[in-house]
């Protein structure tokens, strides 16, 4: 035992908070957040016993659980760890010393998430500044999260610029097929998302995944990412079956990792809600987007982005299901939200005002509806570009508004420009661009210019077919406008065909009592009759009446329409 060389009692100390560490590294690292949380915490608690709070230990320790609780969207926490870890930093090596970039960078991203841009672009600039070397991974660090700051204030080219730096470096210094590789291109994928170049981001978003599965087990937080966002460009794109699939395997994955109350599992709840409002499963949808908002107030309060963004989709959904009292309250809540945190001049508050405008048309306050979509459109020219998806969305409103107003002309050569910015933006075939042949369509309807109406409709049939299948309801709307299109050419083979397939799929999807297979008996009849088929006319015209009384009673005017088409028709079968 005499030969044995002594050794300073704090080396054999320092053994347990580094081996502490090392677990809490890799539980971190297979991502068990609150396991990791709580040994670095513990490595955290007995450093400071045996070493002091100034030792290098100490100060990883505490810059990793900012880090961690960043994870589990803890971020009052996190900000506090991170900030006390720059401090400790700053008073050790001063405040120009590149390894306080490493700090910096944790304490932006913490930053980001609470939306304060201001602070996270002052921590990302300071680090570029101190490390100032262009193939360094905390400057791949510092310019991702600049491209994620960027991206959230819709400043799209600078921000893929700064995304493409950073995945540059990644790929130098750690290959190819590194988890951070991945991040990149995640980052990526939000910036093509935000340009509507769908084709890419599906590429970008695919290339992530592959990476995140290769590197971690199926069931890591990481993994549910890279699934959320393929899910969620598959739902851009209208492939709603396999864009479910990915979201809700995000959701599961994230709720066993975070639990409920986390900001992720509050977005892959909000794609789940979108996916079925797009499907316009509206009590579902409803009830992911409550739960969303429920979460977002909680963690981050009543004045975020995130939670102006779940007030939106509550008020968009409202909106389609008819509940226009409730959408004007949760639009008015969002965009008040959205003012505050981004000023006037923001693709958000493009968006409320979008959508407050759609419910002032629904309300026939059309100077309203047009005052709105004109701010939003301005906004969105002015911000995302003259060519871009959303820019469509606002032309293709403001479109309607002038048709329900007589402006015809200028109602069309909105809607035409409309049709060609989504046409370039999504292809021939996505869902979104049949309801813009459809607006188009109307326009030229009321023109009287039929024929030219009657292929954009056939068109919007074509797509709508093609995506939701030949017995969806919105296919049988379709082909309603449709016949009625080819019956004011004379086409009357043609709309008898239509309205007979609209009723059908009616009948399928509604019932046989439904107010809409009574609308399709009503144009099938009024077909019948001009083809002199007068005792199928009368048949299907008297069922039409038999619904039309139940629902309508016998004094309503589509009642009477009815009741004097069957006088006519019997009238030319007596004689």
């Amino acid at each position: 035992m005499d030969n044995i060389p002594d050794q300073p009692a704090s080396t054999f100390n320092l053994q347990v908070p580094e081996d502490l560490e090392v677990v809490a590294a890799e539980l971190e690292l297979q991502g068990k957040y609150q396991e990791a949380k709580e040994s670095y915490q513990n490595a955290l608690d007995v450093g400071m016993r045996v070493v002091g709070k100034k030792h290098t230990l100490v100060h990883k320790c505490t810059r990793h659980l900012g880090r961690v609780h960043l994870h589990l969207g803890h971020f009052a926490e996190a900000r506090q760890y991170c900030n006390t870890a720059f401090e400790m930093k700053v008073q050790e090596l001063g405040d120009g010393h590149p390894e306080l970039a490493e700090d910096l960078n944790e304490l932006g991203l913490v930053m980001l998430e609470q939306a304060d841009y201001i602070g996270t672009q002052q921590c990302f600039c300071r680090a570029l500044c101190i490390v100032n070397d262009n193939a360094c991974l905390e400057t791949a660090k510092s310019l991702y999260g600049m491209g994620r700051m960027l991206h959230k204030q819709a400043k799209l080219p600078e921000s893929e610029a700064q995304h493409l730096r950073a995945l540059g470096i990644r790929k130098q210094v750690l290959g190819d097929s590194h988890v951070y590789v991945a991040e990149s291109l995640i980052g990526l994928v939000e910036v093509m998302v935000g340009k509507a170049d769908f084709s890419r981001a599906r590429e970008f978003a695919t290339m992530a995944l592959e990476l995140m599965q290769q590197a971690f087990c199926t069931d890591h937080p990481k993994v549910a990412m890279a699934q959320f966002w393929l899910g969620w460009v598959k739902l851009e794109q209208g492939i709603f079956g396999q864009a479910e699939e990915h979201l809700a395997t995000a959701l599961a994955i994230r709720k066993k990792s975070f639990g409920v109350e986390h900001p992720d599992v509050a977005q892959s709840l909000d794609g789940m809600g979108e996916v079925l409002w797009k499907q316009r499963k509206f009590p579902e949808a409803e009830e992911y987007y409550s739960d969303a908002l429920s979460i977002r107030k909680s963690v981050f309060g009543d004045c975020h982005p995130d939670v102006a963004q779940s007030l939106n989709n509550l008020g968009t959904l409202m909106f389609d299901a008819g509940r226009l009292s409730q959408a004007e309250k949760y639009n008015n809540q969002a965009l008040e939200i959205r003012i505050r945190v981004w000023g006037s001049d923001h693709p958000d508050i493009a968006h409320s005002f979008n959508n407050l405008g759609c419910i002032m048309h629904n309300q026939d306050k059309l100077d309203d509806a047009e005052e709105c979509h004109s701010k939003a459109l301005a906004i969105k020219e002015h911000t995302l570009g003259k060519n871009h998806l959303h820019v469509a969305q606002s032309l293709g409103n403001l479109s309607c508004v002038m048709q329900k107003q007589g402006r015809l002309l200028e109602a069309e050569e909105h809607a035409e420009r409309a049709v060609a910015i989504m046409r370039q933006a999504l292809g021939d075939e996505h869902l979104d661009l049949s309801q813009y042949h459809m607006n188009f369509g109307f326009i030229l309807h009321q023109q009287g210019r039929f024929a030219q109406a009657e292929e954009h409709f056939r068109t919007a049939q074509t797509i709508v077919e093609q995506v939701l299948g030949d017995e969806h309801p919105d296919v049988a709307n379709i082909l309603t406008w449709h016949g009625i299109a080819a019956f004011r050419q004379e086409k009357y083979s043609c709309a008898e065909k239509c309205h007979r397939r609209a009723l059908a799929i009616r009948k399928l999807a509604l019932g046989d009592l439904d107010p809409e297979v009574a609308l399709s008996l009503h144009f099938l009849g009024l077909v019948l009759h001009e083809q002199d088929k007068l005792a199928d006319a009368e048949m299907v015209l008297e069922t039409c009446l038999e619904i039309k009384k139940r629902v309508l009673g016998g004094d309503s005017p589509d009642v009477i329409a009815v009741l004097s088409k069957l006088d006519e028709i019997r009238e030319q079968m007596g004689a």
